[in-house]
């Protein structure tokens, strides 16, 4: 018996073995589970219309990731306790930037 990880889906998203995915949903039993025609079905629909908010809202976001990591960067300092760590740390925030942050996410 295959494990649930190793489910295939085709190119378009149709799971190609149900029965294992059934046969791991009756042993969680007591979990409500949507059935996974259900899921595959939400995702089509709704996961092509979410890539251009994602773009809209991520890629002009670099301004605040900039500000909040270098707030954080005394809570990273304490987390690692390296010598000069925080102003490296705030170095390569600065360096990067928030251009390179919004392009990241148009580019990766």
């Amino acid at each position: 018996m295959t494990s649930l990880f190793e489910v295939v889906l085709d190119p378009e998203f149709r799971v190609v073995d149900l029965t294992e995915v059934e046969h791991v949903v009756k042993i969680l039993g007591a979990i409500k589970v949507k059935s996974v025609t259900e899921v595959r079905d939400k995702w089509l629909d709704v996961t092509p219309c979410r890539a251009s908010y994602y773009e809209k809202e991520a890629s002009v976001a670099g301004s605040d990731w900039e500000k909040g990591a270098i707030d954080a960067s005394g809570a990273f300092k304490a987390g690692i306790s390296a010598a000069n760590i925080e102003q490296l740390f705030k170095g390569g925030i600065k360096r990067a930037g928030a251009a390179k942050y919004e392009r990241k996410v148009k580019d990766v």
